[in-house]
């Protein structure tokens, strides 16, 4: 795989790493609060989707490793389809969130627009 889509396959892990760890561990912080909005007493009742969706974060974001990994010790072919159908997948779900939530259209265009940056990358 060329490096720059092994750089930004790294950042969307990382992205994916840090922001699912955010809502997965850290929604009663200002930081969690600042960067989606949530307003503190609302924490209680979203607590059990915003473990659920920090996980599926740093899932992804560990299968983007793992793509990494199997590229550059294994079967780059494999590696490379792995990062490919995640990317997509993400891409997929920016705009899921921008049709269904428009007013969060900047989320949305970082969930789309990195993830098919990776993939258009990966792909070359």
């Amino acid at each position: 795989m060329n490096a720059l889509a092994q750089v930004l396959t790294i950042v969307e892990a990382v992205l994916l790493i840090g922001v699912g760890s955010v809502e997965a561990f850290g929604a009663h912080t200002r930081l969690f609060q600042r960067l989606f909005g949530v307003r503190a007493e609302h924490l209680s009742a979203l607590r059990v989707w915003l473990v659920n969706q920090g996980f599926y974060n740093i899932v992804f974001g560990l299968g983007f490793v793992a793509g990494l990994v199997i590229a550059g010790t294994g079967d780059p072919a494999a590696g490379r389809a792995v990062i490919v159908v995640l990317a997509l997948g993400q891409a997929v779900l920016g705009v899921v969130l921008w049709v269904t939530e428009p007013q969060l259209w900047r989320g949305a265009a970082v969930q789309t627009v990195l993830p098919l940056a990776v993939a258009g990358a990966a792909m070359l």
